[in-house]
């Protein structure tokens, strides 16, 4: 479901987070603020979110993904989609306990 709100006028309407929200929101701000480099209270990731979208410094996320959370996402390509990412890391991945809590 969508989340339409105005701002000075403009209709921002943001996407679904059904599917994202299925994952403890502690991944997703692990994720936001060690791979993505961002301040998890200011940003927004919905279920279309993906790596392409944000502008990561890092020349192999993947790796890094991999060294942090002990999963192979380098076949998702550039334009993985967060979701995506974080089915990986909750089915095989190596999560800190404190990721597992959901909030």
């Amino acid at each position: 479901m969508t989340d339409p709100f105005e701002d000075d006028g403009i209709t921002i309407i943001r996407g679904s987070t059904a599917d994202i929200n299925r994952y403890p929101s502690s991944l997703a701000r692990h994720f936001i603020k060690n791979i993505l480099g961002l301040n998890p209270a200011s940003t927004f990731i919905s279920d279309e979110s993906s790596l392409d979208h944000f502008m990561i410094e890092s020349d192999d996320v993947s790796r890094e993904i991999f060294l942090l959370y002990g999963v192979d996402v380098s076949d998702l390509g550039e334009a993985a989609l967060l979701v995506d990412i974080f089915e990986r890391i909750a089915r095989d991945g190596i999560m800190p306990p404190a990721l597992y809590q959901q909030d």
